[in-house]
């Protein structure tokens, strides 16, 4: 889908719209859009793919869990965006199933992966904001962010690596505290670990990445 605010140069303004263009006077609805469905699923059913043993995008689409854990993300998300004029939000979501779930794009579940530490932050932060300030339901954010974490501790349920690329996130130390959330032991058994029990080594991981707002609530 392309989106074009009409702003032009001149007057000079080309029929756009016989190609398919959509041509709006403002496009911020939209960004809203993409980031908050487009962008923040596939981020968000990046990482329970991966522990789930799927490394194919198409292939984690023909899980029934993950997809209804995706739709869950949506419905969360979709409770945040403003009406976007000329755009069906159940119809476009739809279109968005059936493009994670086409299998001649061969899209890994690992790129989009990387860079979590960046990508939550844009696509799923404001949205959990928004959610608690008006009193609703955060719960797949919680869970997103619950399994990026388990991710980050950088071996899968077999003990196999996984590699981590994202390098802000290595810098500030969130592998490292992604592994003492997780109790897990690189020397002992690497690929053992437990659920949290520090609740506060949670909120500095929650505060540092997301800010107080979201890492100050007793609700995520």
């Amino acid at each position: 889908q392309w989106v074009v605010e009409d702003q032009f140069v001149d007057g000079i303004r080309p029929d756009l719209e016989k190609v398919g263009v959509l041509v709006v006077p403002d496009v911020h609805p939209y960004e809203l859009m993409k980031l908050r469905l487009l962008n923040a699923g596939h981020s968000a059913l990046s990482y329970v793919s991966y522990l789930c043993g799927h490394r194919f995008v198409d292939a984690a689409m023909n899980d029934p869990l993950v997809v209804a854990y995706l739709n869950g993300v949506f419905d969360e998300h979709t409770s945040t965006l403003s009406p976007v004029p000329g755009v069906d939000i159940p119809e476009y979501i739809a279109t968005l199933i059936a493009r994670f779930s086409n299998p001649y794009i061969k899209d890994t579940v690992q790129r989009l992966a990387e860079d979590g530490s960046m990508k939550l932050v844009t696509t799923m932060r404001d949205p959990a904001v928004e959610n608690l300030k008006s009193g609703k339901s955060t719960a797949m954010f919680s869970f997103t962010v619950a399994t990026w974490i388990r991710y980050l501790v950088g071996k899968d349920e077999s003990g196999a690596v996984i590699e981590i690329k994202d390098p802000a996130g290595t810098d500030a130390g969130l592998l490292d505290m992604a592994k003492a959330i997780c109790h897990a032991d690189d020397v002992v058994a690497p690929s053992v670990v437990s659920a949290p029990t520090d609740k506060a080594l949670v909120k500095e991981f929650m505060t540092k990445v997301f800010g107080a707002e979201v890492g100050g609530s007793d609700v995520i």
